[in-house]
């Protein structure tokens, strides 16, 4: 869409929101008459006006478990007894009183219930011995009635020893060959961990399609971040869609834990005797951040696992004749652990420690087989009698903490761009003004002061080199300065028009560090994106709007996009646009990210520039929380539920891994670790 065709859309929403509920729709037929499509974009801002879009909905709507009690029925299912809570629902034992059998029922909570039927034609879809059986679905109450499964789950059965090898190949093979049935299906199912895996006397069974995708399925409405983040591929992690390669990211995870009895770390090392010619190999496949160095099917998974549990098999049977069983033992004997369960936390940007080489036999897995390594001076213990190595992958857990709590307001924290300090604007008591300060992000240092505290400086921002701090002054001579961050007198680099007391103040640095990007007030009365610069002072417009608002600009890491908020009218009904750029900075296109007419108060790049985060709220008055949203590919915004409510201001870090925001809760500093 044009940026013309744009602000056509936007003139018309303005005027369609004043119009009364019984005259809107003669009024959107007579002005879009000659064009559908601006007729569509009208409809779709004022669904989210009216209170039907993504942000309406409190973030806790819904928690609330709807417990059943023996006894109670749901049509012809009587419930026996609680199974068990996860976070989208409860699971209860039901007798099915026209057939005499025993059932599992699934009940979601409210907030997932728009799930229901997709869960239900995923799981209807496949037909298959390792997979959870449908029975039937209950649409008005919300539950799912499924096989009863006699066995006990694969978290449970970690938390009392090891299994052996030859059960790790074998069960891993059936969850294989259940997820490759999915995914000829085009089903992922998004959510393999061991809670969702049931051990039975035939097998394994792969349970909880709750948030599968589905080809060819539109995702319901909602924001929700799905799945189980410490089960999650690199890619999913950074906002973008799943594929069946992050089932089988997860499926290296899984056989990981079965293998050794942990979860992977950074800090865990463990090494072991008698895994078969392969398997380390396989995992590390497995487990491979960049999704194409992956296995690129889940049936080339399956096999592979299949071939070696042959191996391991045969093995064990001459190993038991040539040492009466000894050998057999040595094969079942596994390290224990316990299966965690975790939701909502972000895992370390550190890289992965690559899975070592075991054996010098060619491996049974599809892997091709690696150069030797270079000889040792020492004299190598012969393959059959060296362990079995398994490095881990990176997974730290993530750290939520107060960053700065001491009295006065503060706002606009902005990481350097190697994450090692930390820059905003405080309200020291007795001040009477905020000025801009800077901090070690990793030091118990106090907070060096680098311009006067009587002024009203906010929107630090840091040049690309980490020498310099830009900032906005909005009294006195109102305008954007830099000071540099070892101190100095602030040098102005141009007026601006006194901004609007909700327009936010957040500048940004182009890429090379000569333009500083910023909301000012054009000739018509509107903000627009303008571009300074830094040393000539030059004044260019970037973004057009003549009656609302653009502001928060944000440029990506490589320079070629720049972000920002586009506001019908005064920093109300706001949208995420891109629009990329020549090298000469001139605008080429613009593109909608979001459509949501919300409240947004601040906007950061992800570091690899595919994503943003940005805080947003339904109204002025109401809370905001952070979101995350891909860029490329186009995604739908997602909740950033680890950093809570009535947070604003987000910077993250371009080496990754720190996320800062401020908390309106005492207007404090907040930041979290091991952020992606």
């Amino acid at each position: 869409m044009t940026p013309e065709r744009w602000r056509r859309v936007k003139e018309i929403f303005r005027q369609a929101v004043e119009c009364r509920a019984d005259t809107r729709e003669v009024f959107l037929a007579d002005s879009t008459a000659d064009d559908p499509e601006v007729r569509c974009e009208v409809e779709k801002m004022l669904r989210h006006a009216d209170g039907t879009g993504l942000l309406d909905r409190p973030a806790w709507e819904g928690l609330a478990e709807r417990e059943l009690e023996p006894g109670t029925r749901l049509g012809p299912y009587e419930i026996a007894s609680k199974l068990g809570s996860g976070g989208m629902g409860s699971v209860y034992k039901a007798i099915d009183t026209r057939l005499g059998r025993t059932v599992a029922i699934k009940m979601l909570n409210r907030e997932f219930t728009h799930r229901l039927r997709l869960e239900g034609r995923a799981i209807s879809a496949l037909n298959h011995p390792h997979v959870c059986a449908l029975y039937d679905i209950g649409d008005r109450e919300g539950y799912l009635v499924m096989e009863y499964i006699e066995g006990e789950s694969l978290a449970s059965r970690l938390t009392r020893g090891p299994l052996p090898i030859e059960a790790v190949l074998r069960h891993g093979a059936e969850i294989a060959d259940a997820l490759a049935a999915a995914h000829r299906q085009g089903i992922v199912h998004r959510d393999l961990k061991p809670a969702n895996i049931m051990i039975t006397g035939a097998g394994a069974k792969v349970l909880d399609f709750g948030v599968a995708q589905i080809a060819h399925e539109a995702e319901p409405a909602g924001g929700e971040v799905v799945g189980t983040a410490a089960y999650m591929s690199p890619s999913q992690l950074n906002g973008n869609p799943a594929d069946s390669r992050s089932d089988i990211f997860a499926l290296g995870l899984v056989l990981y834990e079965m293998a050794t009895g942990r979860r992977h770390s950074w800090e865990s090392h463990y090494e072991r005797a008698g895994a078969p010619a392969g398997f380390a190999r396989l995992l590390d496949r497995c487990l491979r951040p960049d999704a194409v160095q992956r296995f690129q099917s889940m049936d080339g998974v399956r096999c592979a696992l299949e071939a070696l549990h042959a191996e391991s098999s045969g093995a064990s049977r001459r190993r038991w004749r040539a040492a009466v069983g000894v050998g057999l033992l040595a094969v079942a004997a596994a390290a224990a652990g316990t299966a965690v369960l975790m939701s909502n936390i972000v895992p370390s940007k550190r890289p992965r420690a690559q899975t070592a080489a075991i054996v010098e036999s060619t491996p049974a897995s599809p892997e091709p087989q690696r150069p030797p390594a270079e000889p040792s001076s020492s004299p190598r213990p012969p393959a059959s009698s060296r362990p079995a190595m398994v490095r881990p992958v990176s997974f730290a857990p993530p750290a939520v903490s107060t960053w700065a709590s001491y009295p006065g307001l503060k706002r606009d924290p902005s990481l350097s761009p190697d994450g090692a300090r930390m820059a905003f604007s405080w309200n020291h008591p007795g001040l009477g003004g905020y000025a801009i300060y800077v901090q070690p992000v990793n030091a118990s240092a106090a907070p060096a002061m680098l311009t006067e505290g009587r002024a009203e400086d906010w929107g630090a921002a840091w040049s690309p080199d980490g020498r310099r701090i830009a900032f906005q002054r909005r009294t006195g001579q109102t305008g954007i300065y830099y000071v540099e961050a070892s101190g100095g007198a602030p040098d102005l680099v141009a007026p601006i028009a006194r901004p609007g007391r909700e327009t936010l103040p957040q500048v940004s640095w182009s890429h090379d560090g000569k333009w500083i990007a910023t909301p000012d007030r054009g000739p018509s009365g509107g903000t627009q994106i303008y571009l300074f610069g830094v040393d000539s002072g030059e004044k260019r417009r970037l973004t057009w709007n003549t009656t609302g608002t653009d502001h928060a600009p944000a440029f990506s890491p490589d320079g070629r996009l720049l972000a920002y908020a586009d506001c019908v009218e005064g920093v109300h009904a706001c949208d995420l646009m891109v629009v990329a750029l020549e090298r000469d900075f001139t605008p080429k296109r613009e593109r909608r990210i979001t459509q949501q007419g919300v409240y947004i108060r601040g906007i950061a790049w992800l570091p690899d520039g595919r994503g943003l985060v940005y805080s947003a709220g339904r109204t002025i008055g109401a809370d905001t929380s952070l979101w995350r949203v891909s860029v490329n590919p186009p995604g739908d915004p997602q909740r950033i539920d680890l950093a809570g409510s009535r947070a604003r201001h987000p910077t993250v870090s371009q080496t990754g891994g720190l996320l800062a925001y401020t908390r309106l809760d005492g207007w404090a500093l907040m930041l979290v670790r091991n952020f992606r």
